[in-house]
């Protein structure tokens, strides 16, 4: 399913995959995905919130998407998410 959308050097895949294996409960793997978001691109840690508004305009599933953030014990700067939680 995934396909040609499956790109490892593509740091949006990236965060969705944090964000499915954050809402499955899976955090090692989602810890993984966002460690490779996060080499992909470095200076995007403290700009999350903006990163996320630009390439995922949620709308009402904003908070769905942190949510699974959250669930993954990422925690990212500006209030989109926030807290580690478990």
């Amino acid at each position: 399913m995934l396909g040609r959308f499956a790109q490892l050097g593509f740091f949006p895949f990236q965060i969705n995959l944090a964000v499915i294996h954050g809402q499955l409960g899976q955090r090692a793997p989602a810890r993984l995905a966002w460690e490779r978001m996060m080499a992909l691109w470095p200076e995007s840690a403290g700009r999350i919130d903006a990163i996320l508004g630009f390439w995922f305009p949620l709308g009402d599933l904003a908070e769905v998407f942190a949510d699974g953030l959250r669930k993954a014990g990422l925690a990212a700067c500006g209030g989109l998410v926030s807290g580690a939680g478990g």
